[in-house]
């Protein structure tokens, strides 16, 4: 992955800014921001959000390529080579800023509901080792009961509640956050259904921590001499659980 240069970024930002003889905080409510965001930038403290890259170009009169590469460049046609790394540049500024911002997005507020949903998810998985063997719980509840508190710790807590204007621009049916990905085919992800997404799969998490244990011991007292079929419905209700309602609410509010 090719990186930035903060400190070139930053020299060549201010060196454009102040060839059209704008101040900081005028640059800055070009865009809407803090003179101080335009000030890091500068000192290449750090780097503006991947959805202010077009309109920060505009505003000092260069391409986002060019922006990206710290330096204004000649009319040639730039080459293949060159066109994919400033790609990948710029998806790394995408991917470092998110990773970065979830300590800024930790929303607080939903904790209590978190921890709970997690106190319930271990108690009944430590109740249930009292009625099933535990090798048949390792292997069949434990990878669920971590996979709903992982996705409920994220959605709970860091999702960011509002996507970049790109994602209104576009058809985008990827959400990439950091180290988070959620590829949903037939759909397109913007600010219109992104809410109502969050909140069903908010509501997924925490079903999905409550419930598959009860289920599993019911489906083992029904189906308990076949325990591939136990599995097979238990992922099938989970994974559904989740897809199902992205998919509702996303055309609904499209």
């Amino acid at each position: 992955m090719y990186e930035i240069n903060m400190e070139k970024f930053g020299r060549f930002v201010s060196a454009r800014r102040k060839a059209l003889g704008m101040t900081q905080r005028e640059l800055a409510e070009k865009l809407c921001l803090s003179d101080k965001a335009v000030s890091k930038w500068e000192r290449g403290l750090s780097l503006p959000d991947v959805s202010v890259l077009m309109p920060l170009a505009e505003a000092l009169g260069v391409s986002v390529t060019e922006l990206l590469e710290g330096e204004q460049l000649d009319a040639q046609p730039i080459p293949a080579a060159r066109v994919e790394e400033v790609v990948q540049k710029a998806i790394g500024l995408s991917d470092s800023y998110s990773i970065a911002s979830y300590g800024k997005r930790f929303q607080k507020k939903n904790l209590p509901v978190f921890l709970g949903m997690c106190a319930v998810c271990v108690a009944e998985f430590f109740a249930a080792l009292s009625l099933v063997a535990a090798a048949r719980l390792f292997t069949s509840l434990l990878t669920l009961d971590i996979l709903s508190i992982l996705f409920g710790a994220y959605f709970w807590l860091f999702a960011a509640t509002r996507l970049p204007s790109y994602y209104d621009e576009h058809r985008i049916n990827l959400y990439a956050d950091g180290i988070f990905r959620m590829h949903i085919p037939g759909i397109a992800f913007n600010n219109r259904n992104w809410g109502h997404i969050l909140r069903a799969c908010r509501l997924w998490s925490l079903l999905a921590a409550i419930i598959p244990t009860p289920l599993f011991l019911l489906l083992n007292l029904l189906f308990g001499d076949l325990p591939l079929l136990c599995d097979m419905i238990l992922l099938f209700l989970f994974l559904g659980g989740l897809f199902v309602p992205i998919y509702y609410v996303a055309w609904k509010y499209r």
